[in-house]
């Protein structure tokens, strides 16, 4: 059974009315969401945006502008917007070094 995490937000972001900024929702086939599980992303209005399988859950359980997410059978991070579009791959720096 999918299991839900809900947040709500209220406010205006960079002048623009809330309404022009969808919020996307996770929802996972575990009780709590871990690195790697499989993730399905719905709007508002329960419609589903982004299917189970397309990507893993990266950390991201609530999307309005950006949100890190994993490819499948890809190593590292990806992000994308609350259209479900791909917009950079992120490197994570550790000590100096480009993991």
């Amino acid at each position: 059974m999918p299991y839900c995490f809900v947040f709500f937000t209220t406010g205006c972001l960079d002048g623009q009315k809330q309404s022009d900024h969808a919020i996307l929702i996770a929802y996972t086939s575990t009780e709590f969401p871990e690195l790697g599980s499989s993730v399905c992303y719905l709007n508002e209005r329960g419609d589903t945006v982004i299917p189970f399988g397309k990507y893993h859950y990266g950390g991201s359980d609530t999307i309005r502008h950006i949100g890190f997410v994993v490819e499948p059978h890809t190593p590292g991070w990806t992000t994308i917007n609350n259209k479900g579009e791909k917009l950079f791959i992120p490197l994570a720096l550790i000590m100096g070094r480009t993991m």
